[in-house]
């Protein structure tokens, strides 16, 4: 995805079981003016993961971590005309939901001290969203649902540090 003066390049995670898909990863991460690095909810903070990532976020000059599948499944879904609960499979039909906002910034918080107990003290973003509500509430034209996914705040980091010379070096990428 390329924005005036931004380049995103979605890159394979790391310690990917195809090393060349590691190397990729790595090479574009070792240059990165920002990273933006994807982590699942099930286990923010995951040592392993978060030291892996630590050599890279050293060298980076922003770090966002977003932490994604922040939604749990919400009451069950009625029928807007008849108020009937709806059913697939013999069973009720759940929403998806946000997680509330004390549990998303539990895992915001759990991220960070798991960097911070590695000794990183740079600069760190955490933000818990969901690219499932997100995703929903596009598909569905729904604001309530996308807003959930909570995809906004992380883009108005991003744009507030690509809108700032200061913020990012702007390197230009070159291989080898």
């Amino acid at each position: 995805m390329t924005w005036p003066g931004f380049t995103w390049v979605d890159t394979p995670g790391f310690e990917s079981c195809d090393l060349e898909l590691d190397g990729m990863a790595k090479k574009y991460v070792e240059r990165a003016d920002v990273i933006i690095y994807l982590e699942n909810s099930d286990n923010p903070g995951l040592k392993s993961v978060t030291s892996s990532l630590l050599p890279y976020m050293q060298k980076a000059h922003e770090v966002l971590l977003a932490i994604n599948h922040s939604d749990k499944l919400g009451p069950s879904k009625k029928d807007p005309e008849t108020g009937k609960f709806i059913f697939k499979n013999g069973q009720p039909v759940q929403q998806r939901i946000p997680k509330s906002a004390e549990d998303r910034l539990m895992q915001e918080k759990q991220v960070v001290n798991a960097l911070n107990d590695l000794g990183y003290s740079g600069p760190c973003h955490a933000f818990s969203i969901s690219m499932l509500l997100t995703n929903m509430g596009i598909a569905d034209n729904d604001y309530e649902t996308f807003s959930g996914g909570n995809i906004a705040t992380l883009f108005e980091k991003l744009e507030d540090l690509i809108s700032t010379d200061e913020k990012i070096k702007r390197l230009k990428f070159k291989d080898g």
